[in-house]
């Protein structure tokens, strides 16, 4: 289903969702070598981290986004 805006439509959902039970933020991780992922976060406004060694074990590096919900009330869109 790529490409067709799925992901994109479950963010946004998820974004209202969150915002009304008052969360201004949203966090979540991936492997370094998901650059697909990474450069789809990056497109909805979310920070991208540097590497964190090891955040999921020994030699388990992760990246992590951030996004402010107040900074991006039209995220998603």
């Amino acid at each position: 289903m790529r490409g067709q805006g799925v992901g994109r439509a479950l963010y946004r959902a998820f974004f209202a969702l969150v915002r009304s039970h008052g969360r201004r933020y949203v966090h979540c991780i991936t492997s370094p070598q998901n650059t697909a992922s990474q450069a789809f976060h990056a497109r909805l406004g979310f920070t991208i981290s540097a590497v964190k060694p090891d955040y999921d074990g020994p030699g388990l590096d992760r990246v992590a986004f951030t996004i402010d919900l107040a900074a991006h009330s039209g995220a998603g869109h």
